[in-house]
């Protein structure tokens, strides 16, 4: 988890790159917004979104619970 501002000012926008793993894959996502928890999302959707694509659009029946 990284956060680089972009920009200065009242209305900065910060990024935000993550990496997170499932089973052996390791994926990074982006994200960038002026709210830093927004841009956390972002990021962490972009992964989601990444390790998806990488299995062919499908998730294992086992992968589609987010949890503890």
């Amino acid at each position: 988890y990284q956060v680089k501002g972009i920009s200065g000012g009242t209305d900065a926008v910060g990024d935000v790159s993550c990496l997170i793993r499932i089973g052996e894959t390791a994926v990074r996502g982006h994200g960038s917004h002026t709210d830093i928890v927004v841009a956390s999302a972002l990021a962490f959707v972009d992964a989601l979104n990444r390790y998806v694509y990488r299995n062919g659009g499908r998730l294992r029946e086992d992968e589609r619970v987010v949890g503890p």
